[in-house]
């Protein structure tokens, strides 16, 4: 687990309010928003900055928002539609792991991740993110790398 890491932002274009009833219909509208972005991508002519991140907002106990983002750079002007727009990954402190494995077995991780906070007396910030650190279009589910991170509260001085 990597401690209270300093996380900058990166410009990314980005599809979100995305939610689901379960990890397999997260999944799905996920996915879904990939193609889309993937789609977009190409009718503009803008090409990726880097591997795509999922980021959750926790807005409630059970009640999570989900966005399907990708690295862009900052100089692109192509037009934003009705379901693909531009953001910025979160910044700020952040704890992180590395997750090996399949996509659909990140409970574990996220578990992991989540003690670990508890353990060092810290509180999450109602922000975490997943960035794949292998193409998810060219690497089998079982074999994807991910970068888990969860934003966390800091005291002010």
């Amino acid at each position: 687990i990597r401690d209270r890491v300093q996380v900058a932002p990166l410009t990314v274009v980005r599809v979100t309010n995305l939610r689901a009833a379960s990890p397999e219909g997260v999944a799905v509208a996920v996915a879904d928003a990939f193609r889309a972005i993937s789609a977009w991508a190409l009718r503009h002519d803008v090409e990726f900055q880097g591997q795509p991140f999922i980021i959750t907002h926790h807005v409630a106990p059970g009640s999570e928002v989900y966005e399907a983002a990708v690295p862009i750079g900052r100089d692109v002007l192509a037009p934003q539609d009705d379901v693909v727009g531009y953001g910025e990954t979160p910044s700020g402190q952040a704890v992180c792991l590395l997750h090996r494995g399949s996509t659909l077995e990140t409970l574990a991780s996220y578990e992991q991740l989540n003690a670990w906070v508890r353990a060092h007396g810290l509180e999450t910030a109602g922000v975490s993110w997943e960035h794949y650190l292998s193409d998810p279009s060219a690497t089998p589910s079982s074999s994807t790398s991910l970068e888990i991170c969860t934003m966390i509260e800091v005291e002010e001085p």
